[in-house]
């Protein structure tokens, strides 16, 4: 069975389970919900900060960690109750064999593709996205592109 969830808090502690936990570019990802939040509007932006039990405003998103990124990073981190794989995500294609090991199962990994052009909204708010979240950028660069906890 497969899970996706970005909260830790939503996997019981007794659960036996292995976790993949995939990070990306947080700016990117950040960036990635303004534009998405431009294309598919308010409905889809509230119903992603309730999912994410997002704590703050939509307008704070470049000035806040309001998506709670480095709460989740410490959380899988840092979840000691269960097996977890830390991965860059531009580092799937590279660990192929060591991710299916962790799974003990094979997987399908698709061609990488470029990532989606930013719109207007998006362009626009760059500079001072990449700017707050870059102390994240560093955080996440000192974890390896590849990391098992046990």
């Amino acid at each position: 069975m497969v899970h996706k969830t970005h909260l830790q808090e939503e996997l019981p502690d007794d659960l036996c389970a292995r976790v993949t936990f995939l990070i990306s570019s947080l700016s990117q990802s950040v960036l990635s919900v303004i534009s998405n939040k431009s294309s598919k509007g308010d409905k889809w932006i509230k119903r992603y900060f309730m999912n994410l039990k997002a704590k703050g405003i939509y307008s704070e998103i470049c000035s806040k960690d309001v998506l709670r990124i480095e709460d989740r990073i410490d959380g899988w981190i840092n979840k000691t109750d269960t097996e977890r794989l830390i991965l860059r995500y531009e580092k799937i294609w590279g660990f192929q064999p060591e991710i299916e090991n962790f799974l003990n199962t094979r997987i399908y990994i698709p061609t990488k593709k470029k990532r989606r052009y930013l719109n207007e909204d998006s362009l626009n708010l760059k500079n001072s996205c990449e700017k707050f979240y870059l102390y994240l950028e560093r955080k996440v660069a000192r974890l390896n592109g590849f990391e098992v906890f046990f």
